[in-house]
């Protein structure tokens, strides 16, 4: 999970190493990532598993699997 909030586009550079993002493309497991606000976009998102349109929807998310793994038990 890669989370950011939102600020200026400028702050979100970071985002678009290439590095970063190779390594995320090739991460053995699935990469999530909720980086600024729904309007930004960076390379790190293209390439992430699955992105959402910011870190509160990447949290959602995971607390929703979390109880349906708990219910199931």
């Amino acid at each position: 999970v890669i989370i950011r909030g939102g600020g200026a586009t400028t702050d979100l550079h970071g985002f678009d190493n290439y590095l970063l993002a190779a390594n995320v493309a090739q991460f053995p497991l699935p990469v999530f990532t909720g980086i600024g606000h729904e309007r930004d976009d960076t390379i790190v998102d293209l390439v992430a598993h699955t992105r959402f349109k910011t870190p509160t929807a990447v949290a959602a998310y995971l607390i929703e699997r979390r109880q349906g793994e708990a219910d199931r038990l």
